[in-house]
């Protein structure tokens, strides 16, 4: 009876660190997903940080891009103007020495 006792015993002893190998590897493996997760979080915060920048940037490049424009069709309509005013009163010049 004492050596199936003891061979009990040892059994129980085996599959007590067979179980403890188990947890460890299972733990090990959450831990890992756990950094992966971390990780991914981590690159996700990242791309939202870096997407908030760009559509800053291009916001702040649009405006500029809409000013410059406006500044410019403003000038080409004032260049416009004048070259105009200067071709009427260049033609009127004109019908008035002709006929003088």
């Amino acid at each position: 009876m004492p050596i199936i006792t003891t061979n009990i015993n040892i059994l129980s002893q085996y599959k007590n660190q067979i179980n403890l190998v188990n947890n460890t590897s299972s733990l090990t493996k959450k831990s890992s997903i756990a950094k992966d997760l971390s990780y991914n979080i981590q690159l996700t915060n990242k791309a939202e940080k870096l997407e908030h920048e760009y559509n800053n940037k291009k916001r702040v490049l649009k405006q500029k891009y809409d000013n410059e424009k406006q500044k410019l069709e403003q000038e080409y309509n004032i260049d416009k103007k004048k070259l105009e005013s200067n071709y009427k009163n260049k033609k009127k010049i004109t019908k008035l020495n002709f006929y003088a």
